[in-house]
C-alpha cells in the first residue's frame, strides 16, 4: 500500500467552513492514527464500498479530478465542503430531537494498492486527536 496523498479536515460550525488540519511530516500519534485508519478501511472486508451509478454526479466528478488528474487541492476541499453542507441539513432535521450531528473529521486519501488507485473518503465520528482551540 502506498499513500499518494492524504488530507484531513475538521468542520468549523461557526464559520460554516471546512478547515484543513496541517499534517506534520514527522511521526506523531495523529499520523499513526491516520495510517491505521487507512489500512483498516482498505483491508477490512466490513468497510463499505460505493459503486457509482452510470449517471454523472458532482461527487463523482470531484473524485475523478483527484484520481485521474491528481488535482487534490481544490477537489478535496470541495468534497469536505459538500459533507459539511449535508451535515448542516441533517442537523436542521434532528434539532427537534435535541440531538447534534456527531463531531468528527474527514480524511481523504489517495492510495495505490495492488495496482489499483483508491480514493478513501472517511468520516471519523470522533476527534480524539483534535484540539478544537489549537486547530490541530
Amino acid at each position: 500500500m502506498n499513500v499518494l496523498f492524504k488530507k484531513v479536515y475538521k468542520f468549523d460550525l461557526v464559520r460554516i467552513a471546512p478547515v484543513e488540519i496541517p499534517l506534520l511530516a514527522e511521526q506523531t500519534d495523529f499520523n499513526e492514527y491516520l495510517r491505521q485508519l487507512i489500512e483498516d478501511v482498505i483491508f477490512d472486508d466490513r468497510s463499505r464500498k460505493y459503486l457509482f451509478p452510470p449517471d454523472p454526479t458532482a461527487i463523482k466528478a470531484t473524485i475523478e479530478r483527484v484520481v485521474l488528474e491528481n488535482n487534490a487541492t481544490s477537489a478535496t476541499f470541495d468534497a469536505a465542503n459538500r459533507l459539511l453542507r449535508i451535515e448542516e441539513l441533517v442537523q436542521s432535521r434532528i434539532e427537534q430531537l435535541n440531538r447534534d450531528v456527531q463531531k468528527g473529521i474527514m480524511i481523504q486519501a489517495l492510495v495505490e494498492n495492488d495496482d489499483r488507485r483508491l480514493l478513501l473518503l472517511i468520516k471519523a465520528e470522533h476527534a480524539d486527536f483534535i484540539n478544537e482551540n489549537a486547530n490541530r
